[in-house]
C-alpha cells in the first residue's frame, strides 16, 4: 500500500483506537487540499539497494509539515522524522539502479481529505485500521495533509502521455561562488538525543509499559534514537548543481541538462567554510550529481526541485547511547555501580 509516513517510530496497534480519537481532534479543523505527484526520485542505500519514490507537492506548500507537527505533538516519542521530514511515497525496491530506468511516470493530482492509521504483520499486507477526516470541523486552523493518499491514487484515471526521455545538452561548468556555511549541525547532539530518550521513557511510563532495567538494555533500546544530523542547505545544493551545469533555474522554472554520467571534468574550488564538515558536504554533492543523472521525469518547478533536493541534504552520524545516557539529569535517571537503573520523577 503506497503511503507517506507522518511519524516514526510507530504507535503500538494496541493504542490505535485512542490514537484515532486524539488525532481526529487535533486535525479536525485542517481542510482538504490538493496534492500532486509530478516526478520520480530514488534513494541509494548501498550499491545493491535502491528505493524509487514519488515526491508530493501540496497546495498550500506547507500542508504536509503542518499535519506532521500536529501528530508528533501528540506522540513525542515518534519524533525521528522531525529534524529531517522529507515526505515521499515509496514505489519499489531495486537491486540495480538501471532497473528503475524501465519505469516512467505520468503526473497525477488529487484532493486528499482523509488521514489513515495503517498496520501490517510479517505475513499480511498493510490494512487501514482507522480513518480520520480532514475538515470535520469548520476551518479555523492551518492546512494539513494526509498520511496515505492510496485510495485517491489507485482511483486516478490520469491519461497524461508517457514522458519522452530526452537527454538535454550539458552546460559548461562555472566557478561556485558561495558565501556562508553550507552545512548545518542540527542542535547540540547530546541534548537532542537526551531529549529523545527522556521523551520515550516518559511515554513508556505513562502507558504503563515496562522500562529497561539495566544500562545495557537501555543502550540497546535507544540506539536508533541516538544520532547527530547534518544538513546541507538546499540553497547551496542548488547553486552547486548550477555551477556544474547540471541545472538552470530561471524564476520558478527549472531545466535539467546533466551529462550521461555523474562525473566532474575538473575539481571545483570549494570555499573555506567547509571546515570539519568537508566529508559530509562531499557525500551530499555526490548524491546530488547521481540524482541528477538518474531522473526520468525531473521536476520542472523550483518548488519541485527544492522538495527533491531535501531528500538528499540530511546525513546522520551515530552517537554512542551510553555517552548520551551519561549526560541525563540525575533527578531523572541514575545508573548504579552494578549497571542497574533507578528512575525518578517523570514529567
Amino acid at each position: 500500500m503506497p503511503h507517506i509516513n507522518m511519524v516514526y517510530p510507530f504507535v503500538p496497534e494496541s493504542q490505535f483506537e485512542k490514537a484515532a480519537e486524539e488525532i481526529q481532534q487535533a486535525v479536525a479543523s485542517l481542510q482538504p487540499f490538493k496534492v500532486s505527484f509530478n516526478a520520480l526520485g530514488n534513494f541509494e542505500h548501498n550499491p545493491k539497494n535502491f528505493t524509487m519514490w514519488a515526491g508530493p507537492e501540496a497546495e498550500p506548500q506547507n500542508a504536509l509539515d503542518v499535519l506532521q507537527k500536529k501528530v508528533v505533538a501528540l506522540y513525542p516519542f515518534c519524533d525521528d522524522l522531525v529534524e529531517d521530514f522529507h515526505p515521499h511515497m515509496t514505489l519499489g525496491q531495486f537491486k540495480q539502479k538501471d532497473q528503475m530506468s524501465r519505469f516512467s511516470w505520468a503526473p497525477i493530482s488529487f484532493t486528499v481529505n482523509e488521514l489513515y492509521i495503517i498496520s501490517r504483520t510479517s505475513k499480511d499486507p498493510f490494512t487501514i485500521k482507522h480513518t480520520i477526516k480532514l475538515g470535520a470541523q469548520p476551518s479555523g486552523g492551518g492546512y494539513g495533509d494526509v498520511v496515505d493518499g492510496v485510495s485517491a491514487l489507485f482511483g486516478s484515471t490520469s491519461s497524461a502521455a508517457k514522458p519522452e526521455k530526452v537527454r538535454p545538452t550539458p552546460k559548461p561548468a562555472t566557478e561556485l561562488n558561495w558565501e556562508g556555511e553550507p552545512v548545518e549541525v542540527q542542535g547540540d547532539y547530546l541534548t537532542v538525543c537526551g531529549d529523545r530518550i527522556t521523551s520515550w521513557l516518559s511515554s513508556m511510563n505513562a502507558s504503563q509499559r515496562p522500562l529497561p532495567k539495566t544500562l545495557p538494555s537501555l543502550v540497546n533500546a535507544t540506539t536508533k534514537m541516538c544520532f547527530c544530523s547534518y544538513r546541507v542547505t538546499v540553497e547551496y545544493l542548488t547553486a552547486y548543481l548550477q555551477s556544474l551545469g547540471y541545472i538552470t533555474v530561471s524564476g520558478s522554472t527549472v531545466e535539467f541538462h546533466p551529462p550521461e554520467e555523474p562525473t566532474i571534468s575538473r575539481e571545483l574550488q570549494l570555499s573555506r567554510e567547509q571546515g570539519e564538515h568537508r566529508a559530509e558536504l562531499r557525500e551530499v554533492q555526490r548524491k546530488a550529481r547521481e540524482w541528477c543523472t538518474s531522473q526520468l521525469s525531473p521536476p520542472k518547478t523550483k518548488q519541485g526541485l527544492e522538495h527533491a533536493l531535501k531528500q538528499l541534504t540530511t546525513l546522520r552520524r551515530p552517537v554512542d547511547p551510553a555517552q548520551v545516557i551519561g549526560t541525563l539529569d540525575a533527578s531523572f535517571l541514575t545508573v548504579e555501580d552494578n549497571q542497574m537503573l533507578t528512575y525518578h520523577a517523570f514529567a
